[in-house]
């Protein structure tokens, strides 16, 4: 009678509230799930963000689809975080970048621990001559704000398959 309470229980609990588990099976000794993998699941994710909205919203995003994010907030503080992180993906507004967008994008390039990253670049400025001399620099993709958080996540992952980035 307790296992059947428990059961019913855990089910109401857990299965409506998390998208990610389909089945849930309860069995003697342990409890399995059957569970659908998140889009980003496991990717490490960077993201660089002055603009608190922004980068709030990536983040939370991110963290939703699975992804194991880091917000920093200035430019600076990026060297710690990169040996720290390793990231797939760092996500960077260039609307405040110190010595121009292309300057940040193109060191991230160069540096060995964002080499195989993919650069996706955040502006609030997208013009056609902007989005040429940033993807020119390396990055992947640029992308206007205010970010959009329903559909960041799906943006990264056509980025990711895009780009090849390895994980």
């Amino acid at each position: 009678m307790d296992n059947e309470r428990h059961s019913k229980d855990s089910s109401r609990l857990i299965g409506p509230s998390i998208p990610f588990f389909r089945n849930m099976v309860r069995t003697e000794r342990s409890l399995a799930f059957d569970v659908t993998k998140p889009p980003l699941a496991e990717r490490r994710v960077l993201i660089v963000s002055d603009d608190v909205e922004n980068g709030w919203r990536a983040f939370v995003s991110l963290i939703q689809a699975g992804a194991r994010a880091r917000l920093v907030r200035r430019q600076d503080e990026l060297a710690i975080y990169l040996d720290e992180i390793r990231p797939d993906i760092v996500v960077i507004d260039c609307d405040s970048a110190p010595g121009g967008n292309t300057a940040i994008v193109g060191q991230l390039r160069r540096d060995s621990r964002t080499s195989a990253a993919a650069l996706v670049a955040l502006s609030r400025y997208a013009s056609s001559g902007q989005r040429a001399s940033l993807l020119a620099a390396g990055a992947d993709k640029l992308l206007p704000k205010p970010i959009d958080a329903r559909l960041f996540a799906q943006q990264l992952v056509e980025t990711l398959s895009l780009s090849g980035a390895r994980r």
